[in-house]
C-alpha cells in the first residue's frame, strides 16, 4: 500500500505561478497524495481561482500572513488530522515532473534512516541550469550555500547525496520527524526555517537526502517583498546561529559578523548606493538587540517594502 502524501503549498499574491505549480501537481503520478494550498491572506483573488480551476484542492485562507513557516504549519496541521504518512512541501513557483514524488517515495520507503528528502531542482527560465541540488551550512558565516546553482547539468550529480539542508522549495519529510523534532519554526517567518528544521532533524539522528532522479524546475525568489529580504535573511541568519550554535560557535560566528559580513556589506552599499539594503541589514541586526521589532515580522515587511 501507498504511503499518504499531503502536498502543502503556501501562496502569498502570486496566482498566475500557483495556477501554474497545481497544473503540474495535477500530473503527478504518485497515487496516494492530497493537495492543500495554503493562502496568506492574498488580495489578488488567488484562492478564488484555484477552488475554479481545481475543486479537488483544499484551501484554507488564512486572516493574516504567517510566512512560509506559519503557512506551512497550517497545511501540515491539517495534514496530521488527515492521517499523513508524509508532507511534501512545495513552492508556488516550482514546476514538478510527473514522476518526481513516486522516485523519492520510493527512496524514502527503502531508506527510513532518512527523514528529509529534495529532487535535482533546474532554474526555471534556463532548463538545463541547475538551481539547487542540496545545501551547505556554516557554523563560521551562519551562511548557506546552494550546491549545484549556476552549474549546467553534465551528470556531476547523477548520485544520491546527504546534504546540511534541502532547501523548502520542494521538500519531502517523514511524519515521524516532525513527531521527533516539532513543527517549522515561526519566529523566522521567511527564509532559514528549513536550515533549521534539517539541523534539528539530523541531531535526531535523521538524514537529508538529494534524489537525483526526481526532477523540479524553479522559478526562484517570486515572492514580492523586495528589500525586505535582506533584512529578513541577515536577521534569520543570526537567529538560526542562536538557536542552534554551541557557544564556541557562536563566538566565532559573532566576531566574523562584526569584523567581516557587516563592514563589507556597508562598503559594498555604498559603492553602488544601496543605502535602503543596508538599512534592511542594520535592521536585521537590531531586531536581536531588542531595538527593532514589531510584533509580528509582516509588520516589519511592510515598513521595509514601503
Amino acid at each position: 500500500m501507498n504511503p499518504k502524501v499531503i502536498v502543502v503549498i503556501v501562496n502569498w499574491n502570486r496566482k498566475a505561478h500557483l495556477i501554474e505549480t497545481l497544473t503540474s501537481v495535477a500530473r503527478l503520478t504518485y497515487p496516494n497524495l492530497e493537495v492543500i494550498v495554503v493562502d496568506n491572506h492574498s488580495s489578488d483573488g488567488s484562492a478564488e481561482a484555484v477552488r475554479q480551476r481545481f475543486p479537488e484542492v483544499t484551501v484554507i485562507e488564512n486572516e493574516r500572513n504567517l510566512g512560509f513557516a506559519g503557512g506551512n504549519n497550517v497545511g501540515i496541521r491539517w495534514g496530521l488530522g488527515k492521517a499523513a504518512d508524509y508532507f511534501f512541501l512545495l513552492n508556488n513557483d516550482v514546476e514538478i515532473h510527473p514522476d518526481a514524488l513516486s522516485i523519492i517515495m520510493g527512496r524514502a520507503e527503502s531508506h527510513p534512516q532518512e527523514g528529509i528528502f529534495g529532487p535535482k531542482t533546474y532554474k526555471y527560465y534556463e532548463r538545463d541550469t541547475l538551481d539547487f541540488v542540496g545545501g551547505k551550512y556554516s557554523w563560521l558565516t551562519g551562511k548557506t550555500q546552494s550546491v549545484g546553482d549556476g552549474e549546467k547539468d553534465i551528470g556531476q550529480y547523477d548520485e544520491p547525496l546527504e546534504f546540511d539542508f534541502i532547501n523548502g522549495h520542494a521538500f519531502l519529510i517523514r511524519r515521524e520527524v516532525i513527531e521527533k523534532i516539532g513543527m517549522l519554526d515561526e519566529d523566522y517567518f521567511a527564509y532559514n526555517e528549513e536550515t533549521d528544521w534539517c539541523i534539528r532533524a539530523r541531531r535526531a539522528g535523521y538524514k537529508c537526502v538529494y534524489v537525483p532522479q526526481a526532477v523540479a524546475w524553479h522559478k526562484v525568489s517570486s515572492t514580492p517583498i523586495g528589500v525586505a529580504r535582506e533584512y529578513l535573511i541577515m536577521r534569520n541568519r543570526i537567529l538560526c546561529m542562536r538557536k542552534n550554535a554551541n557557544l564556541f560557535q557562536l563566538f566565532f560566528f559573532t566576531m566574523h559578523l562584526l569584523g567581516y559580513q557587516l563592514p563589507r556589506q556597508f562598503l559594498s552599499a555604498l559603492k553602488h548606493r544601496r543605502l535602503d539594503k543596508l538599512a534592511a541589514v542594520l535592521k536585521g541586526v537590531l531586531w536581536h538587540c531588542g531595538l527593532y521589532r514589531q510584533s509580528n515580522p509582516l509588520s516589519e515587511i511592510a515598513e521595509l517594502s514601503d
